[in-house]
């Protein structure tokens, strides 16, 4: 708890700087460590309501986030998330921390596979903790931490018939480090949740170099302009490639241009000339001159040219005439309304006379109207005509 304080107030202090001064992988370190203080505060109790307190945790999980918003994707810290998540008893949401761990750093997979094999071991599965084990080994033979696991599965299994299997873990392990004896044999539960993170940080390839230091101390502080340097050099390439494709681009698009207006080019001349052929032909046939005599086997005639027969050349041809037809009356309206002795007939329009109509012509010439025409005007006499 003081060392979770402690970091706390660090982190604080690193808060506190002006921003030419902060630098980002000092601050998640800080919090790293707080998460793993806070991990440890989790455990057994004696409230009887309550025999598991893991407000811890939940601490360690909110300080984890922290972290992760500071430099994002940090494989370690990502896969002491999911070790978190197990405790908490979150299986889905540990095995995605694990899964983007060893996706992020494919050298944390042998490690990643032993927690697992080792919560595996806590929830009585101990079948498939060994043979996960089993995977690891054949991987990495030289790799303590599956064997241990694998021999305190044989020792605590439920069927008892692997004794002889554990002996011979137990053995390979004092082979390679006499110290590994008092982590042989003790099995692993919940509420001895710390000794889980032990092994972890003390077989984790890279969980060591994860500590807060100096900012002077950090590989990459002195070098951090020269990331702002990159950049620019790298949005200058990135921008001249761009404006290289678009150069090229429509460079592309110009002789394209020019090719198919060359082509268009090369067609219209094409037509004209073959408008002006046609044209040349059409001309010598319609001016073909017409010779006789029509029967070509007659010397005796002497030839002469038929031009009743030839098409004159541009001769004015006769336009269609526009015959305006004569107006016609319209004729009146009729009336229609009832017919009566107190009702007659209205008179028509146009007084007693005749109704206008479109005039007659008379074989003599003569326009007359119909009414004046008569039964006679239209009979022939023979005599008359031939007078």
């Amino acid at each position: 708890a003081a060392a979770a304080q402690k970091y706390a107030v660090a982190y604080e202090v690193f808060r506190l700087q002006p921003d030419e001064l902060l630098y980002f992988p000092q601050g998640h370190d800080i919090l790293f460590r707080r998460a793993q203080c806070l991990s440890r505060l989790a455990g057994p109790t004696k409230d009887p309501n309550k025999p598991f307190d893991s407000s811890g945790f939940l601490a360690a999980w909110e300080t984890l986030d922290a972290a992760l918003l500071i430099v994002p994707h940090a494989p370690t810290t990502v896969f002491f998330k999911g070790l978190i998540m197990a405790k908490l008893q979150r299986a889905d949401e540990a095995n995605e921390c694990f899964q983007e761990c060893v996706t992020l750093d494919p050298d944390q997979k042998d490690i990643v596979e032993a927690v697992i094999a080792i919560f595996f071991h806590i929830s009585g599965q101990h079948e498939r903790a060994i043979e996960l084990c089993k995977k690891i080994l054949q991987r990495a033979p030289d790799f303590p931490l599956p064997r241990i696991i694998r021999g305190d599965s044989y020792k605590h299994h439920t069927d008892g018939f692997f004794g002889n299997q554990a002996k011979e873990d137990y053995l390979a392990l004092l082979k390679m480090d006499r110290d590994y004896e008092r982590l042989l044999g003790r099995g692993f539960h919940m509420d001895r949740h710390g000794s889980i993170d032990d092994l972890v940080w003390r077989f984790h390839p890279k969980l060591s170099l994860i500590r807060p230091m100096a900012m002077g101390l950090y590989p990459m502080f002195r070098k951090r302009r020269c990331l702002d340097l990159a950049c620019t050099i790298f949005t200058f390439l990135g921008r001249l490639r761009v404006r290289t494709r678009t150069r090229h681009a429509v460079e592309g698009i110009r002789r394209e241009q020019e090719r198919l207006r060359v082509r268009r080019e090369a067609v219209e001349r094409k037509m004209r000339e073959i408008h002006e052929v046609q044209a040349a032909v059409a001309g010598m046939e319609a001016n073909d001159e017409v010779w006789g005599p029509a029967d070509a086997d007659n010397v005796l005639a002497s030839k002469y040219r038929r031009y009743w027969l030839e098409k004159p050349r541009n001769f004015p041809l006769r336009r269609p005439s526009r015959s305006k037809s004569p107006k016609r009356h319209s004729s009146p309206a009729r009336y229609t309304g009832p017919v009566s002795a107190s009702h007659p007939l209205p008179p028509p329009p146009w007084g007693d006379g005749d109704p206008p109509g479109n005039p007659v012509r008379r074989p003599d010439g003569v326009d007359v109207a119909p009414s004046q025409i008569r039964k006679v005007d239209w009979q022939w006499d023979p005599k008359k005509d031939e007078g």
